[in-house]
C-alpha cells in the first residue's frame, strides 16, 4: 500500500494536477480528459507490476441498487403510519442528503435516476 501512495504522490508532485488522498482512496482532479486517461493508463500498468488492480465500477451500481431498495423499504413502512405531508418532508431531507453525498459533476445522470426511482416509490 505504501508503494501505491508513493507512486501517486510522485505523479502528482511532478504534474500540475490536484490530488486528495484518504486512508484507502486517492482522487485526482484533471483539467482535460486526455490527462485523466493518461494517468489511468499509467496507474493500471504500474499496479500490474505489484499484482494489484483498480476496483471496477460494479460497486457504484451495487450502492445505487442498495440505496433504492432501502428507500423502497422505508416508504413501505411509513406509508400507512405517517401523514403524507410528513412523508414528503422526510423524502426531501433524504434526497438533499443523497445529493450532497453523491453529487459530483459526472454523477448527475445517476442522481436523476435515483430521483426517478424515489418518485416511482412515492406514487405507487
Amino acid at each position: 500500500m505504501c508503494m501505491l501512495y508513493f507512486y501517486l504522490n510522485l505523479y502528482f508532485v511532478n504534474s500540475k494536477t490536484n490530488c486528495s488522498q484518504f486512508i484507502h482512496d486517492s482522487r485526482g482532479f484533471f483539467s482535460f480528459k486526455k490527462e485523466a486517461r493518461n494517468f489511468y493508463w499509467l496507474l493500471i500498468n504500474r499496479l500490474k507490476k505489484f499484482n494489484l488492480e483498480v476496483e471496477k465500477s460494479k460497486t457504484s451500481k451495487k450502492k445505487f441498487i442498495t440505496k433504492v431498495k432501502e428507500f423502497n423499504q422505508w416508504i413501505k413502512a411509513e406509508r400507512n403510519r405517517t401523514h403524507i405531508e410528513e412523508i414528503f418532508k422526510k423524502t426531501k431531507q433524504k434526497l438533499v442528503g443523497h445529493y450532497q453525498y453523491y453529487g459530483i459533476t459526472d454523477n448527475s445522470y445517476m442522481l436523476g435516476q435515483f430521483c426517478l426511482e424515489v418518485k416511482k416509490a412515492l406514487f405507487k
